[in-house]
């Protein structure tokens, strides 16, 4: 079956990212990070709906109870749907002004596990988080660029990514709070940047390798499965959802984040769909108080 690529919708974002599937209303949400907007749409594409944020947005999760889990530039947020209000609920880098909070993705046990990213520099003092109802702690220091959280579908490894460095990392990820050990080193790559990722019911790893516009699915041994190329190269995350949870969303940028990076055509910024891969990926847990 040869996988085909469409678009969904384009909102024309700045840094589009973080899509979700809602599985209950089957509508797909995502965000402009750097516009401070969320956008809601059905599965057709149509029923648009867009929220305003008064900060930068990293990354979004539904919650038990239909509000959403936002990581901004200025902490973590619950936001309210029916009044628009974002209510911040946890700040844990108060000492790092120049840093903002990324991507993120709520674990097997309803936890939200996020990343800070340093946006004014190189230095390695950004962190992964995991916020359990309410409570912030510390998973592992010693990063500069968070991305891509997601679990094996049994919950015991947890994959990230440092985009400054191009490999993917698999962590033992057990029922216990406190620090993660040591990483295992998943996959080295060439080309490209690491950027946002999801996880199949088969337990392959999906990522982002955005500059070069692919994406890689990996074998929980990291044996690499597929490589499909985008339409354009800015792409930043996804996600599997649809009805039967067999369509790829892809978020984009609209427009390159560095003045020296080359611009893509009018499809830059679209939320992309890829159907035909005859996969299906797995409902995202939703944060639990």
């Amino acid at each position: 079956m040869t996988p085909q690529i469409g678009i969904l919708a384009n909102t024309r974002p700045t840094l589009g990212e973080s899509p979700v599937w809602d599985a209950v209303t089957e509508r797909l949400f995502w965000v402009d990070s750097l516009g401070r907007r969320i956008f809601r749409c059905s599965q057709r594409g149509d029923t648009l709906r867009a929220w305003d944020l008064e900060a930068s947005v990293g990354s979004m999760a539904l919650c038990e109870d239909g509000r959403a889990i936002l990581a901004m530039r200025n902490g973590v947020h619950l936001f309210d749907f029916a009044t628009g209000k974002a209510e911040l609920i946890a700040d844990p880098e108060p000492d790092f002004p120049g840093h903002t909070l990324n991507d993120g993705k709520v674990d097997r046990r309803g936890r939200f596990v996020f990343g800070s990213m340093n946006v004014e520099g190189s230095t390695p003092d950004a962190a992964l988080y995991r916020m359990d109802r309410g409570r912030v702690e510390t998973l592992r220091t010693g990063f500069t660029l968070s991305n891509g959280p997601c679990f094996s579908p049994d919950g015991a490894s947890l994959y990230f990514a440092d985009t400054t460095r191009p490999e993917i990392l698999r962590f033992d990820y057990g029922e216990d709070d406190g620090a993660l050990p040591a990483p295992h080193v998943l996959a080295r790559l060439g080309a490209g940047q690491l950027d946002g990722a999801t996880v199949d019911a088969e337990g392959c790893i999906w990522w982002v390798l955005t500059g070069i516009g692919q994406i890689l699915r990996l074998s929980p041994e990291g044996e690499e499965l597929l490589r499909l190329d985008m339409p354009v190269r800015h792409i930043t995350s996804l996600t599997f959802g649809g009805p039967e949870m067999d369509i790829l969303y892809v978020t984009s940028m609209g427009r390159p984040l560095s003045p020296d990076q080359p611009r893509d055509a009018v499809e830059g910024g679209a939320v992309f769909t890829i159907t035909g891969l005859g996969i299906t990926g797995l409902v995202e847990p939703r944060y639990r108080f």
